[in-house]
Parts: structure tokens; C-alpha cells; sequence
């Protein structure tokens, strides 16, 4: 049950740090947020690992009714949805040229749910592999959770301190932000046709 755990938080991490849509969601509101970007990193990874285990959870209950090749489609289309609205509120920001610190956290954490929930059942399709038991899946849950939810915190940290840096030069910081966004509504309106 400990490799379970421990195979869990190393792919929720990777997951975290290498999944496009993720550095993209957040990347607009870190680099704006300084060093409270680690918080938004913190709530979209509680986000994400909420949407997780619900889907994870119903999915595994409804496994007979539902075909997972359709759920993960389906939560592709979300997770697409969920990139086109951070890069259309990241581009916002710039033009308002405020990023209000409270609607970031609160967006972090609902972007977070909201590709937790749109990659639940891929994360259902690898259980048979690596958790032979209900225990043994509820382990590896619970570090694919605290693996994703850690590492969005340490990369949001990195990017907002990357931001800070950069700060310097307002209008550096204005065409990275502008590039995030307008990167995560294109890859958001790639998984929605796909």
C-alpha cells in the first residue's frame, strides 16, 4: 500500500508540472501574484485534487452505466473550457492592469476543480494498474493528491518569483502574461474541437 502511495505522489506531481493546461491556467496569475503566488498554487492543487477524487470516485461507481473513453472526452471539452476562460481572464487583467488578489485565489482553486474533475477518469483508467484494491487506490489517491497539490505550490512559487524578477520590466511581464493566455486559449480551443 506504501508503493501505491508513493507511485501516487510521484504522478501527481509530474502530472502537476507537466500537464500544459496547468502551467498555462496558472502561469497569467502567478507571474501577477508575487509572493502569494504560492497560494494560488496551494488552492488549485486542493481544487484539482477534490475534482480528482470525486470523479475518480463516481466514475469507479458508474463504471457499468458510463464508457471512461467518453468521461475522458468529455473532460477534455472541460478542461478546454477551463483554458479558454483562465486566458481570457489572464488578458483581462492586463487590460484592467490590476490583478485583484482575491479573484485569482478564488480562481485557482475553481480552475483546479475544474481539471481535477476533467482529468478524473484518466487518472481512473491507470487504478487497475497500480491499486490491485480498494486500500491500495485510496492510498494511491491520496499521494497523487498531496503530490499534485505540492508541486502547483513549489511551480506557482517559481513563477511568481519569476514575475517578480521580471517586474522590473513592466512591459516583459505584460508579454508573458499575454503569451500564457493567449497560449492557453489556443490549446483550449484545440481540446474543445478535438
Amino acid at each position: 500500500m506504501a508503493a501505491a502511495a508513493l507511485v501516487g505522489l510521484g504522478s501527481g506531481a509530474l502530472h502537476s508540472v507537466t500537464g500544459p493546461d496547468h502551467v498555462l491556467s496558472l502561469t497569467p496569475l502567478s507571474l501577477t501574484a508575487g509572493s502569494r503566488s504560492w497560494r494560488l498554487g496551494l488552492r488549485w492543487g486542493i481544487g484539482h485534487s477534490l475534482g480528482t477524487i470525486v470523479v475518480a470516485v463516481a466514475a469507479s461507481m458508474l463504471v457499468q452505466v458510463f464508457h471512461l473513453g467518453e468521461l475522458i472526452t468529455w473532460g477534455e471539452r472541460l478542461g478546454g473550457l477551463a483554458l479558454v476562460f483562465t486566458g481570457v481572464m489572464g488578458l483581462l487583467s492586463l487590460r484592467r492592469g490590476v490583478v485583484a488578489r482575491e479573484h485569482c485565489e478564488g480562481t485557482a482553486l475553481s480552475m483546479g476543480l475544474v481539471h481535477g474533475i476533467a482529468g478524473g477518469a484518466a487518472v481512473l483508467v491507470m487504478l487497475p494498474a497500480v491499486a490491485p484494491s480498494t486500500w491500495h487506490a485510496a492510498a494511491y489517491l491520496s499521494g497523487f493528491s498531496l503530490g499534485s497539490t505540492v508541486a502547483m505550490a513549489a511551480l506557482t512559487r517559481v513563477l511568481g518569483r519569476g514575475g517578480a524578477l521580471v517586474n522590473l520590466n513592466r512591459a516583459w511581464l505584460g508579454r508573458i502574461v499575454v503569451g500564457a493566455s493567449v497560449a492557453s486559449v489556443l490549446l483550449g480551443t484545440v481540446w474543445l474541437t478535438a
